[in-house]
């Protein structure tokens, strides 16, 4: 999926459901079921919601994380309670598992 969603989100630019623009350089974390983390473009500001997708459907789900700086976050939307911020796979810098 990510595949032909980043480059939308690269072609409209920043976009948020909030007026709060991200600066400086942030923690992100991602729940996956084992895969790679740069498969994604999603990520969340917030552990514990990494941690929720991560053990959604199965037992032995990951959480990754990573730092990114702000601009090149290329989405942030906060109306779900995601803290969720897209984020183009190479910006992530000291990807690890936790």
């Amino acid at each position: 999926m990510s595949r032909w969603l980043l480059p939308l989100f690269a072609r409209a630019g920043y976009v948020s459901d909030t007026d709060r623009r991200l600066t400086g350089e942030h923690t992100v974390y991602r729940g996956t079921f084992g895969d790679d983390p740069r498969g994604g473009i999603s990520w969340t500001l917030d552990e514990a919601k990494a941690r929720w997708f991560a053990g959604r459907l199965s037992v032995g789900g990951t959480v990754w994380q990573a730092t990114v700086n702000a601009a090149e976050i290329l989405g942030y939307f906060v109306e779900r309670d995601e803290a969720e911020v897209i984020v183009h796979p190479a910006a992530l810098r000291d990807l690890t598992q936790i």
